[in-house]
């Protein structure tokens, strides 16, 4: 259906536009949708059975009805899952994508210092790692840090572990500006 709507993009493109939509329009809530909730459960239960392609096709499926369904309370999760799937098939900027996505929401709802958004920042910072967009990875990492130092403490074994990952981003970051091979 949104390829038929949306012939000239191509399939990263139309999970941009979706994505884009969501962000603009994740604070409106509507009802909840039976159809959109049975893909979404299909799909948690596709990707805990490990059947990631199978999981892939009906989160792509119920994130294609949250465009008509914006705000749903299922657009967080759903997000995150996809994304997570995503990146484990390599398919990175796609997932870098989502969990932007995912971030926004989860700063709406919960705030900048949640244990939501760290894990989505850590998971974004690894996406971006792995495009070799170390300079996003670094923001990525360096929020998380801080969220983890103000919630525990910047003494505490989660924030060191954070600064210890924020180190690690700022040694590739530099070393590319260098021109070293990372």
């Amino acid at each position: 259906m949104f390829a038929y709507c949306c012939p000239s993009l191509r399939r990263g493109s139309r999970i941009a536009f979706i994505v884009g939509l969501l962000a603009v329009s994740s604070s409106t809530v509507w009802a909840q949708s039976d159809q959109l909730e049975a893909l979404y459960n299909r799909g948690v239960d596709l990707q805990r059975a490990g059947r990631y392609q199978e999981a892939i096709q009906h989160y792509e499926a119920a994130l294609q009805m949250l465009v008509k369904q914006p705000g749903h309370r299922a657009t967080e999760r759903l997000c995150s899952n996809l994304a997570d799937l995503y990146n484990s098939d390599g398919r990175d900027a796609e997932a870098a994508q989502l969990y932007e996505v995912v971030l926004q929401i989860q700063r709406k709802l919960y705030g900048d210092k949640s244990e939501a958004t760290c894990r989505t920042l850590f998971s974004m910072s690894i996406a971006y790692i792995d495009l070799q967009q170390y300079d996003k990875a670094d923001v990525a990492n360096r929020a998380r840090y801080e969220a983890l130092a103000a919630m525990r403490g910047a003494d505490s074994l989660e924030a060191a572990a954070a600064l210890q990952w924020y180190g690690t981003t700022q040694s590739m970051l530099h070393g590319r500006d260098r021109g070293i091979e990372v």
